[in-house]
């Protein structure tokens, strides 16, 4: 009696430990995607994103980003371009810094420099900044970001694991 109840308590630690593993570093978590956004902001984990890419961002992966080349470019409509923010919300792999030293990423709308930011950390990373009226239209607008070095991983080329690209209130 006292050895099944040793094994039992030993199988049900070992099980608990096993449990504990956690995503890789540069996986940004799960998302949701609510419906108002998705003209707004591409939301990578948005299952009807795909609409919205226009260049250099690949598949969804994870279900949580998706990687982008040097060139990430999204096409967005909007109904009002007033107080608006340009977000990025995007992972850098700690392997990426490794290989290329810090990035410098240069923002554009409608091919205006909205700003160039420099990123020596890995791991989540927020870019936010006030897009002038003048600079946006109603209608489709075109966010591009220019990243200086990819990073090369199995034969691709990459950026940013892209979580969210687009404008915010």
């Amino acid at each position: 009696m006292l050895r099944s109840r040793q094994a039992l308590a030993c199988a049900a630690g070992l099980l608990a430990l096993s449990a504990c593993a956690g995503p890789a570093a540069f996986e940004p978590p799960p998302q949701q995607a609510p419906a108002a956004s998705r003209q707004h902001a591409l939301l990578a984990a948005d299952p009807d994103a795909e609409g919205l890419l226009a260049a250099d961002i690949g598949p969804l992966e994870g279900g949580r980003f998706r990687w982008t080349g040097q060139r990430p470019t999204v096409r967005l409509q909007l109904q009002k371009t007033g107080a608006l923010r340009l977000r990025a919300r995007f992972w850098v792999a700690e392997d990426a810094l490794r290989q290329t030293g810090p990035l410098e990423i240069t923002y554009f709308v409608n091919n205006e420099l909205i700003e160039r930011a420099r990123y020596s950390a890995a791991g989540e990373q927020l870019f936010e900044k006030p897009v002038a009226a003048g600079v946006l239209k109603t209608g489709a607008n075109e966010v591009r970001m220019e990243i200086d070095k990819a990073y090369e991983r199995n034969g691709a080329h990459l950026g940013v694991a892209l979580v969210e690209l687009g404008f915010v209130d």
